[in-house]
C-alpha cells in the first residue's frame, strides 16, 4: 500500500483540506484535520457504526516519522483519496517535498 512521505516539519491543515475539498469528485466525502495527538487527516465514512469509538466512523491517516499512514486497526483512505491528498500536499509544498512511496516505514 502506498503512503505519503514529506520532507517538511509542519503542514497548514486548512490550506491542504481546502485544496482537497475544492478538487475532490462529488462522490468523495470532505477531508478534515484529524484531532489526535499525532495529527493527520480524516474523512467521514458513509455509514455510521453504533460504536462509541469515533475512529470506527472515519477513514484516517496519521503522522509517523514524516509519513502519513493508517494503523491496521483503523479504516484507511482508498487509492484515489490518497492520491488526491498527495496532489493537495504537492500543490501547497512542491514536488521536492512530498513523495508517494511504498517503502516500509517500520525499519
Amino acid at each position: 500500500m502506498e503512503h505519503i512521505q514529506v520532507k517538511i516539519d509542519n503542514v497548514d491543515y486548512d490550506t491542504i483540506c481546502q485544496y482537497y475539498n475544492q478538487h475532490k469528485p462529488s462522490n468523495f466525502n470532505r477531508i478534515k484535520r484529524l484531532n489526535r495527538l499525532e495529527g493527520g487527516f480524516c474523512i467521514d465514512l458513509d455509514t455510521k457504526s453504533q460504536s462509541l469509538d469515533e475512529n470506527d466512523n472515519i477513514k484516517q491517516v496519521r503522522w509517523y516519522r514524516r509519513n502519513l499512514i493508517t494503523q491496521p486497526m483503523y479504516y484507511s483512505f482508498n487509492n484515489d483519496e490518497t492520491k488526491l491528498l498527495f496532489e493537495s500536499l504537492k500543490a501547497v509544498y512542491g514536488d521536492d517535498n512530498i513523495f508517494l512511496t511504498s517503502d516500509p516505514i517500520y525499519k
